[in-house]
């Protein structure tokens, strides 16, 4: 977020990072995940049995092109300025009756997948509300613990890697890389001495704002 909103802000003719770019701005982080057993590239770049029928020339199709265009033509259709994180690690597929209503909508905002329990224990899983506000995030967790999170329908909303922050939220996260000890989660934090630290885009920054934790 930190290098988008500098090379922003070098487009806009600032000679330092201001956060007023990503007022308009339209960001997509992709996260390119852990190393994979069947491919050096990652999953991102698996080669899938399929064919894009609106490509200009016929070309292999990766797990990054279906991603883009289930981004682009479903998720992220009608949303705000803002920044979207999108893991590659999975393969997303969403209904085409699906729709998010984006009307007025300020803060973050997760995509779930229906899931079964027993699926839904080696991965992480959201406890939401009858609205859909998420209270808690439960990772790998036990079965009693999981049912809490069973919607109407017997499944859980299992976390698939994607997330939405909008323009006022991306503005807070990125104010924080002048923030010590958080600074040292960037380039600027390392240059001044500061010894590196990692943070979870989910359970040091999400589930925070969960609202029942």
């Amino acid at each position: 977020l930190l290098v988008a909103a500098e090379h922003l802000s070098a487009q806009a003719g600032y000679t330092v990072v201001t956060s007023d770019v990503l007022q308009k701005a339209r960001i997509l982080i992709l996260h390119m995940g852990r190393d994979f057993l069947f491919d050096d590239c990652s999953r991102a770049f698996t080669c899938l049995p399929l064919e894009d029928p609106t490509a200009p020339v016929e070309a292999l199709t990766c797990n990054l092109d279906s991603l883009l265009a289930t981004l682009t033509h479903q998720v992220c259709r009608g949303s705000p300025p803002g920044v979207w994180v999108c893991s590659t690690d999975m393969l997303l597929s969403i209904p085409a009756t699906a729709e998010i209503d984006w009307h007025g909508f300020q803060g973050a905002r997760v995509i779930a997948v229906p899931r079964s329990i027993s699926y839904a224990r080696k991965h992480g899983v959201y406890l939401a509300d009858a609205q859909g506000v998420v209270q808690d995030i439960f990772y790998q967790s036990s079965e009693d613990q999981i049912r809490r999170c069973v919607r109407l329908d017997g499944k859980v909303p299992l976390v698939c890697g994607v997330v939405f922050l909008s323009a006022e939220a991306a503005e807070q996260l990125l104010a924080t890389h002048v923030i010590s000890p958080l600074d040292a989660c960037t380039y600027l934090g390392l240059d001044s001495g500061a010894p590196p630290i990692q943070l979870s885009l989910f359970f040091d920054i999400l589930l925070c704002m969960a609202q029942g934790v």
